[in-house]
């Protein structure tokens, strides 16, 4: 099968790795990076994935449009172009409107209402024959404003083939958080909780592995607002279970349909699971994983075989195209 996505996260190592995998499974694909977000992979051919970087019309994430995407798509003639911005988004639209025996989909995280949205929503998703949830509060919402057909997947799976734990790395941080230092990810509760708790900011995917190898317990504490709930699949607790972690998240969000529901209630994440807010409770879970050693590194010991199971690059790829081939 012949695949074209585009959008602006596909110049992002993460990305461009999984649609390795894709490719793997015996596809040709072709991926359209925005020259706005040109950022971590620049343009490459090999085998049977390439990445061409297009100027772009106007700005901004939901803003831009791709030129000369048009005489793409028709060069290529991919069986799917699969759009990665939401329905919103200027380039939703674009493609949507765009002449091509290929099917369409396109990728959504949107899990909070925005009424103004649904217009924008009613006008594109007329023609998507599928709209990959990252989700399930986004399925929700994609359902209610008319999509076709719905798929909740992860964005991209986990590369257990780079996050796996560094033997030459002491675990030598008790409790650490590793990411955005903003206040709805938790710092404030986090550091309420432990103090002695590590603030790691974000380094580049590539030495991920050796930070997360650092860690003895790892938090992800997110908080809900008004404005903004926890998206995307847990990609730090997950890949830092994958390398060996000992993991504690909150309930915000979709974290909890992605360590439980998702995978299924016979499998359930290791990861310990905190109501959010609940700093006291945060606070006696770390302080138990810390003074039990054997069951710290038991849950690190069921964390890797978990994701593998269920979130790894291999499997999400494999139901994605399960969803392309429906």
């Amino acid at each position: 099968m012949k695949i074209l996505a585009a959008g602006h996260p596909l110049s992002h190592v993460r990305q461009w790795k999984f649609f390795e995998t894709v490719a793997g499974l015996g596809h040709e694909v072709l991926l359209v990076s925005p020259s706005e977000w040109n950022g971590q992979v620049p343009p490459f051919k090999q085998d049977s994935l390439e990445l061409k970087v297009l100027p772009t019309l106007a700005e901004g994430v939901r803003g831009f449009s791709l030129l000369g995407l048009t005489d793409l798509v028709k060069e290529f003639a991919p069986a799917w172009v699969y759009v990665h911005g939401e329905p919103e988004s200027a380039l939703c639209h674009q493609v949507a409107a765009l002449e091509t025996p290929a099917k369409k989909a396109v990728f959504t995280w949107q899990n909070i209402s925005r009424p103004l949205d649904h217009f924008a929503y009613f006008a594109a998703l007329d023609h998507y024959d599928l709209v990959v949830c990252g989700n399930d509060g986004a399925e929700t919402r994609m359902k209610h404003a008319g999509a076709k057909r719905t798929v909740v997947l992860p964005q991209v799976g986990v590369d257990c083939d780079h996050f796996q734990a560094r033997p030459d790395v002491p675990r030598d941080i008790p409790v650490a958080y590793i990411g955005r230092p903003a206040p709805e990810k938790g710092i404030p509760q986090l550091l309420q909780a432990w103090p002695a708790a590590k603030i790691l900011d974000w380094v580049d995917y590539r030495e991920l592995p050796w930070r997360y190898s650092q860690a003895q317990v790892l938090i992800c504490f997110s908080q809900d607002t008004e404005n903004w709930r926890e998206q995307a699949m847990p990609f730090i607790s997950c890949e830092a279970m994958a390398c060996g972690c000992a993991v504690i998240v909150s309930d915000a969000g979709s974290i909890p349909f992605w360590h439980s529901t998702y995978p299924g209630p016979n499998d359930p994440s290791p990861a310990v699971v905190v109501p959010q807010g609940a700093v006291e409770t945060l606070g006696r879970a770390i302080r138990g994983l810390l003074a039990k050693p054997a069951l710290r590194e038991e849950l690190a010991d069921k964390g890797r075989p978990w994701v593998e199971r269920n979130l790894s690059s291999p499997i999400i790829a494999r139901r994605l195209m399960d969803a392309f081939n429906y």
